[in-house]
């Protein structure tokens, strides 16, 4: 997971180090998606990183497996393997988004792994990446606004399935 930020505008509202050690924490960063001096990011800066953020009481849900999953992100070289920025195994909706060789790539855990053709370019810059699901479709994959791969899929999600209590922004 070389990925290095995650994007997120406005003042932070989830600290890391309440979550997780200092080891294994992202830091709050000044570079940020609109380089407001008020807006900061996350930075993942090795491998490992994550906010494990408490969700008892399953506010992460996906009642209908309709979602969308969203987020800037920006990073220099990356590996071979997946960098993961959201994971959720809990009763709400278990599913993953995530970056495998610069194109995104998104889990329905338990029935799919879905890589994609749409790629981030290798700018060194920020980019804005989303998934959408519309259950019994497909999924439709953006960079930037610009829709980059349609893939049809009738799987759904597994609801009420998966028994975690919390959901993960960086590393699974």
């Amino acid at each position: 997971n070389d990925w290095e930020y995650l994007g997120i505008c406005a003042s932070p509202t989830i600290v890391g180090d309440t979550y997780l050690g200092e080891r294994v924490t992202p830091r709050w960063d000044a570079d940020s998606p609109s380089g407001s001096p008020t807006d900061r990011s996350l930075n993942f800066a090795s491998a490992g990183m994550r906010i494990i953020v408490p969700d008892p009481n399953t506010a992460i849900r996906f009642e209908s497996a309709n979602f969308t999953i969203q987020a800037w992100v920006k990073f220099g070289p990356q590996p071979e393997g997946r960098s993961v920025f959201f994971f959720n195994n809990g009763p709400g909706g278990a599913v993953s988004f995530s970056i495998s060789n610069r194109r995104l790539f998104v889990t329905t855990l338990g029935i799919l792994d879905q890589p994609t053709n749409a790629a981030i370019p290798d700018d060194g810059g920020w980019h804005h990446v989303a998934v959408l699901h519309e259950a019994g479709v497909g999924f439709r994959f953006f960079v930037d606004g610009i829709l980059g791969d349609t893939i049809a899929y009738a799987g759904g999600l597994l609801i009420d399935v998966r028994t975690a209590t919390e959901f993960v922004i960086g590393s699974e």
